[in-house]
């Protein structure tokens, strides 16, 4: 089950798996739903291929999930960490954070924490966290970061965003 948001009233329209694999089995990939709140059509394509902000095929392995905990402001989720840099907040229709929590928690920032992935000359990976500059700070097993500092994240590290904690786990293996 995937969760999306209606850009007209930014309802969540819930996708079923069989919906989404339909649509990926499809030639081209589109896939067409209907807003209950307000009847407005998405067109949207799916592609099994994850691709970056300028629509190519983005290079690279995963190299760590990220997980949400449940708990009384939002729901258990999942994302995959790749390469790279990523910002992550509230979702917010307006947020622009690539990894958006679904969550009614009001002490997360919409903008709360950036975490890092490098990869080493020796294959490995290394997972960085920084605060990005959020009202209550971020927290890495219970310390709080200061501002500017970068610290190195191990599997099994707990990230606490506000009242939300987010746990560092092994990337899944396609």
């Amino acid at each position: 089950m995937k969760r999306v948001f209606c850009p007209k009233c930014d309802e969540m329209i819930l996708l079923s798996d069989e919906k989404i694999r339909e649509a990926i089995l499809n030639a081209d990939g589109r896939l067409d739903v209907i807003c209950d709140a307000c009847g407005h059509q998405l067109r949207m394509r799916l592609n099994a291929r994850r691709r970056n902000a300028n629509g190519e095929d983005a290079a690279g392995e995963p190299v760590a999930q990220l997980k949400v905990v449940e708990n009384a402001f939002g729901f258990v989720q999942e994302f995959t960490l790749y390469e790279g840099t990523v910002g992550i907040g509230r979702r917010n229709r307006d947020s622009g954070v690539d990894l958006a929590i679904i969550t009614s928690d009001p002490s997360m920032d919409r903008h709360h924490c950036l975490i890092k992935a490098e990869r080493k000359k020796n294959g490995e990976v290394a997972l960085w966290l920084a605060d990005d500059k959020s009202r209550v700070g971020t927290f890495l097993s219970g310390r709080l970061l200061t501002e500017g500092e970068w610290v190195l994240l191990q599997e099994g590290d707990v990230i606490t965003l506000g009242a939300t904690s987010l746990i560092i786990a092994p990337a899944h293996k396609s």
